[in-house]
């Protein structure tokens, strides 16, 4: 049993980590200025990179890669290896500014075949069931989610390459 008045490892611990006076008028405990510190070191250690790391290449390719709507999606890959981590960001923002483009003429083709087909669904031309069309729908949908999550993360990266471009020095 220990004794409660008894100063032991964690009564003394208590007392070298309690709030200096001043702490206590403004409500900050010590523990709190040395985790606000640790953060700022953090923020002032960290290059800004406009928001995006070598993460968001890989993400962006995870994306484009489950929309299935680029063909040479390991550009993504050749543009973070040679050009992002190199900080040429001109270079990695061309060639992820053409993907994009690429992306988004295969989603207008898609999306065109897919109001053409439905078009011939509803005159009578393309014979289905009411199930097999209503699964058809439900993959329509599911593959144009896919392509907006593609989408979003091409112009997040686009978005964090476009401030590196402009904080670099010419």
């Amino acid at each position: 049993m220990t004794e409660p008045n008894r100063p032991g490892p964690a009564g003394s611990a208590g007392k070298a980590n309690s709030p200096s006076p001043a702490a206590k008028l403004s409500g900050h405990s010590p523990a709190a200025e040395r985790s606000e510190d640790a953060e700022a070191s953090v923020f002032r250690v960290t290059p800004a990179t406009g928001g995006i790391d070598v993460g968001a290449f890989t993400q962006l390719l995870t994306a484009a890669q489950q929309c299935g709507m680029l063909a040479n999606a390991d550009a993504i890959l050749t543009a973070r290896d040679r050009e992002f981590r190199l900080g040429r960001y001109q270079r990695a923002f061309d060639v992820i500014e053409g993907l994009y483009l690429q992306l988004n003429s295969q989603a207008a083709r898609r999306q065109a075949d897919w109001r053409r087909q439905e078009m011939q669904y509803k005159s009578g031309v393309l014979k289905l069931t009411p199930k097999e069309w209503q699964l058809k729908q439900r993959q329509e949908t599911e593959l144009m989610q896919r392509v907006d999550r593609a989408r979003r993360q091409f112009t997040r990266l686009l978005d964090g390459l476009r401030v590196l471009r402009a904080s670099q020095p010419e």
